[in-house]
């Protein structure tokens, strides 16, 4: 006998950040935004690589429909992590939201050379950091239910947006 209401499917998102307090807001902010997200949780930039490629204990990992990347990380940077995932056709198309606790006009043109979705800087309040990550999130997963469905070879290969 099928179910009336499936069970909705769960929305992975990838959490980058050293910081386990950045890592805990942004937990408590998309606890906010919808039931459904499944929160991923790396420390480290290389970390964060093996999860999206899905390499050593990683080899069954979602693939995530949201990544919040933060700009300093140890083993790999966010400007590393995000040139890897912007340039790999199955990544690609994932929308990052890139987090840093400095304002560096630098750094925010490196990002948006490389394809960045947002760039913010991290506020000192953790009410407004809970804001930042609630209002991006909610755009990009918005943004995402909004878009036609790829075929699945384009899907499969990460299809142009």
């Amino acid at each position: 006998m099928s179910e009336a209401h499936p069970s909705p499917s769960p929305i992975d998102v990838l959490v980058a950040d050293d910081d386990p307090d950045c890592r805990r807001l942004v937990r408590d902010a998309l606890a906010a935004v919808d039931r459904r997200i499944v929160l991923h949780e790396v420390a480290d930039g290389a970390e964060a690589l093996r999860f999206l490629l899905r390499r050593g204990p990683h080899g069954r990992a979602p693939r995530p429909r949201l990544i919040y990347l933060d700009l300093e990380m140890p083993g790999a940077s966010g400007q590393q992590v995000l040139r890897a995932v912007k340039t790999h056709p199955q990544l690609r198309a994932i929308p990052v939201v890139m987090m840093t606790g400095a304002e560096d006009a630098r750094a925010r043109m490196q990002a948006a050379r490389q394809g960045v979705n947002s760039y913010v800087v991290k506020p000192v309040d953790p009410r407004d950091f809970l804001r930042a990550v609630v209002v991006t999130a909610r755009y990009w997963l918005s943004a995402q239910a909004h878009r036609p469905a790829a075929p699945a070879a384009a899907s499969d290969t990460g299809g142009q947006r």
